[in-house]
């Protein structure tokens, strides 16, 4: 493959679990010896990951004008296209004889019926379509009326070498800092704050433990994507009898997270109402945390003995509409909330146990490392050119 050089195609490039994801594969195609580049559509979209990467060069900015952006393609020599979420001259760039992969990163609630079948015909121009869980990959063939053998599975992978590295945590995430007492439990959800990661809910969960339970506290850590969003859940937080058990945390630099996780946290949570394939609930069993999950995204994915999985507020997301789910991701209390209120009385009773259950092998830890998600793009990508 030394002939072969990738673009990553993407409309942002700041903060964000999908900026993660491409940030990963940069330096996973870079490390297999393949020139690679970021393509990014919006520059007013660009920050934190665009800072990270080896040379500016690798970056381009396209702002949806094709000339700008077949230009850099063949002036970089770029042979294959690798798109997430953003679609922009899939078919202009196969008729350029570019090889093109599509990659399904979550489930498209916010597509009516027919705006998702269209997409599906235009995903369809690709050489190949991959979904990150085996969730995405059902939801988008019943919705779309794509033939499954058409799409491929290819979970995320994280940076092992990264969320293993000791680091000295800044005061504000540590334990102390955040002035969190000796015998308490602590829970974090790690996500960006919008309708569909459903914090407000996560406030009436802990407002049903804190009845039964006082000595538990739960870390709320995100960067702030609807401010709207943000600040309802602000505001319910405030009028919340659970406010000083909950506490918010900025968003902070990734080096960070796998100590935090191991010094920090002692359980963590994923209580969301739609999910792609969450990094989060990867690194949470890299760094052998009992995990709460709710049935979406990678959850029935995660190969963990120490994970507790309950259903979503709905009963099958392929009925969902972005409204139906904005609508509930503003209520506190919802069908799964006391399921999720068990689950955590459930950790803290065997806390012991599951720390015992969630250890796992070195090789069970690198299988969700980077190489792998890398190695299996790259064997696509050979069969395709």
């Amino acid at each position: 493959m030394s002939d072969m050089a990738i673009g990553l195609v993407t409309t942002s490039f700041d903060k964000g679990g999908l900026e993660q994801v491409i940030f990963n594969l940069y330096e996973g195609y870079k490390a297999s010896g393949i020139p690679t580049y970021i393509l990014c559509e919006k520059g007013s979209q660009m920050g934190y990951f665009a800072s990270m990467l080896h040379d500016v060069r690798d970056f381009w900015i396209f702002e949806n004008d094709f000339e700008r952006f077949i230009a850099f393609c063949y002036r970089k020599k770029i042979t294959h296209l690798h798109y997430h979420y953003n679609t922009s001259f899939i078919e202009k760039a196969r008729n350029c004889g570019i090889r093109t992969i599509y990659t399904l990163h979550n489930v498209y609630t916010w597509f009516s019926d027919d705006m998702i079948k269209d997409y599906g015909k235009k995903l369809q121009q690709c050489d190949e379509i991959v979904a990150v869980s085996s969730l995405v990959k059902d939801y988008f063939c019943r919705r779309a009326g794509i033939r499954e053998d058409m799409v491929t599975v290819i979970p995320n992978g994280i940076d092992i070498s990264e969320i293993t590295c000791k680091q000295e945590l800044p005061l504000k995430l540590t334990r102390e800092g955040l002035r969190i007492k000796e015998n308490d439990i602590v829970f974090a959800q790690v996500a960006s704050f919008t309708s569909v990661k459903h914090q407000i809910g996560l406030i009436g969960v802990m407002e049903r433990v804190l009845q039964e339970q006082q000595n538990i506290k739960l870390l709320l850590v995100g960067n702030v994507i609807e401010e709207d969003y943000y600040n309802k859940f602000s505001d319910a937080l405030e009028k919340s009898p659970a406010r000083d058990h909950i506490i918010p945390v900025d968003f902070f630099a990734h080096k960070y997270m796998g100590e935090f996780l191991r010094k920090t946290v002692d359980i963590a949570v994923l209580a969301t109402l739609q999910e792609g394939c969450s990094n989060f609930v990867l690194e949470a069993v890299a760094c052998e945390k009992p995990t709460i999950l709710t049935n979406v995204g990678n959850a029935s994915d995660v190969k963990s003995k120490s994970v507790i999985v309950i259903p979503p507020d709905y009963d099958n997301i392929c009925e969902e509409s972005i409204e139906s789910l904005v609508q509930k991701a503003s209520q506190k209390k919802g069908r799964n909330t006391q399921m999720l209120a068990n689950a955590f009385f459930q950790a803290v009773r065997n806390l012991d146990a599951m720390r015992q259950s969630a250890q796992i092998t070195e090789t069970q830890r690198n299988e969700l490392g980077t190489w792998k998600m890398v190695e299996s793009y790259l064997a696509l990508l050979k069969e395709i050119s």
